[in-house]
C-alpha cells in the first residue's frame, strides 16, 4: 500500500502523524488557500474532505471499542501515539431522578411549560407581519404580538451517495 493520500493536494501520511493540532489546522488552511489561489476545484476538495470525515468517523467508532482494553493496560495516564493522547474515562453517565417526588413535580412543571412555550411559538410564527392583538391569559391584558424575527444563512449541505 502506498504511503500517500492522493487528491487535489497530495499529503504524505507520515507527515500527518508528525503534525500537532496547530500544524494540522495550518495544513488544512493552506490546502484551501492553495486550492483557491491556483484555481483548483474547491468543490471536489470539499467532497473528498467529506468522504475522509466519514471514513475517519467510522474508524474511530469501530476502533475505540477494540482499543479500550489496550489503553487500559497503560494505566491511568494512558498512552500517546502520533501526538494523540489516549486515556480512559467514564462516558455516557446518566442519573435516574424519577424516584424523587419533588423532582417528579418539577419535571411535570417543566414539561407543561415547554409544551405551552412550543404552542406560543407556533402561534407567533403564524402571525402576519403587522402583528395581531392578543390577550395575556394570566392578566387579561391585551397586547399586540408580532411574528418572531427570522434569521438564516445559506450553507452547503454535503451528502455522500
Amino acid at each position: 500500500m502506498n504511503n500517500r493520500i492522493e487528491s487535489l493536494v497530495s499529503v504524505d501520511v507520515v507527515t500527518l502523524g508528525e503534525l500537532d493540532k496547530k500544524g494540522l489546522l495550518s495544513l488544512a488552511d493552506q490546502m484551501v488557500r492553495n486550492s483557491h489561489e491556483y484555481g483548483l476545484d474547491v468543490l471536489a476538495m470539499l467532497a473528498e474532505a467529506t468522504k475522509l470525515e466519514l471514513v475517519a468517523t467510522r474508524i474511530k467508532e469501530q476502533a475505540k471499542s477494540v482499543a479500550l482494553n489496550e489503553v487500559l493496560t497503560y494505566g491511568r495516564g494512558g498512552v500517546s501515539k502520533l501526538g494523540v493522547s489516549m486515556t480512559t474515562k467514564e462516558v455516557g453517565v446518566s442519573y435516574d431522578y424519577s424516584g424523587d417526588r419533588v423532582w417528579k413535580e418539577l419535571n411535570r412543571t417543566v414539561l407543561a411549560a415547554t409544551a405551552k412555550r412550543k404552542e406560543q411559538e407556533e402561534i407567533l410564527r403564524s402571525l402576519p407581519y403587522e402583528g395581531r392583538i392578543m390577550m395575556d391569559e394570566e392578566t387579561g391584558e391585551e397586547y399586540r404580538a408580532y411574528p418572531p424575527a427570522r434569521t438564516a444563512s445559506d450553507g452547503v449541505v454535503l451528502t455522500i451517495k
